[in-house]
């Protein structure tokens, strides 16, 4: 979780975009940022669509940007149950 492609989010946007396909706009996502600032909307957007999907993020935008391990680690943390609980909520639709 000090990975320095971290701090583009591009990671956690794809992550959501397996939890929950179509939800991610890509239009809405700069691919190639180099500053700060341009990684920063997209770890707004990030985070604003990980809580969208239910995840309970407790970290900030700018917390992914400066990739602080451990809040890194807690948004990762907080897909992978939404992720276990929406699959588990299909499982149990299905019998």
């Amino acid at each position: 979780f000090k990975d320095p492609d971290i701090s583009t989010s591009l990671a956690v946007l794809d992550l959501i975009d397996c939890i929950s396909p179509k939800m991610i706009n890509p239009a809405l996502i700069n691919p190639d940022p180099l500053s700060d600032e341009d990684k920063l909307p997209n770890a707004q957007y990030a985070i604003s669509m990980a809580r969208k999907i239910g995840a309970v993020v407790y970290a900030l935008p700018e917390d992914l940007v400066e990739v602080k391990p451990k809040m890194v680690l807690t948004v990762f943390a907080s897909l992978m149950l939404c992720a276990l609980e929406k699959s588990s909520k299909n499982k149990k639709g299905k019998k």
